[in-house]
């Protein structure tokens, strides 16, 4: 909730920069399933992306729903990935007068990033995602979440090898120049 006024901030400055019919998704972790966050998306005209906190509440829901749609079917003919839009809020959502639409992805595939098996008896695996895009495909916008995953080696590689990630205070703002520092040593080394 801290990040609301700099997120509006970057979403206003990447929308001046598009074409009149292209659209922003702004593709966030878990960290941005908070009501204040996904308001201020949605009041600048982008659609966003999220993944989802995975209560228990959501939990239950997603294991509770009846009906799943398979887009893709393994060689033996069995379900191996299915799409649903589960009917769920969170009080802050509705509190904030958003209309989040929720996405369960499940399947049967391991996939990068961290998937919870919600079925005991069943090999699958269930991620979850939240956008206020009521159109898309649910499985095409799962798969555009999860495109983002061929930047991840790129991150970790800075993060961890070339010490980029590791932070010295708790000051944001120290930190922020610590990060531009380092970045402008690796670009000229």
């Amino acid at each position: 909730a801290e990040d609301v006024t700099y997120c509006r901030v970057l979403v206003q400055r990447l929308k001046q920069a598009l074409r009149p019919e292209q659209r922003l998704r702004v593709r966030i972790d878990a960290a941005g399933d908070c009501a204040a966050l996904m308001a201020a998306v949605h009041q600048e005209g982008a659609h966003f992306l999220i993944k989802a906190k995975l209560t228990r509440d959501l939990r239950a829901a997603v294991f509770a729903h009846p009906e799943w749609r398979t887009v893709i079917y393994d060689e033996d003919g069995t379900p191996a990935r299915q799409v649903a839009d589960i009917p769920f809020a969170r009080a802050s959502w509705q509190e904030a007068g958003l209309a989040v639409r929720v996405l369960a992805v499940r399947t049967l595939e391991r996939t990068s990033g961290k998937q919870v098996q919600l079925w005991e008896d069943l090999d699958y695996t269930v991620k979850v995602y939240l956008t206020n895009d009521l159109e898309c495909d649910g499985d095409w916008l799962a798969r555009d979440y999860e495109g983002r995953a061929g930047i991840e080696p790129l991150i970790g590689e800075f993060k961890h090898h070339l010490g980029i990630g590791a932070v010295p205070s708790h000051s944001f703002n120290a930190n922020h120049a610590m990060l531009l520092l380092k970045l402008l040593t690796y670009n000229l080394v």
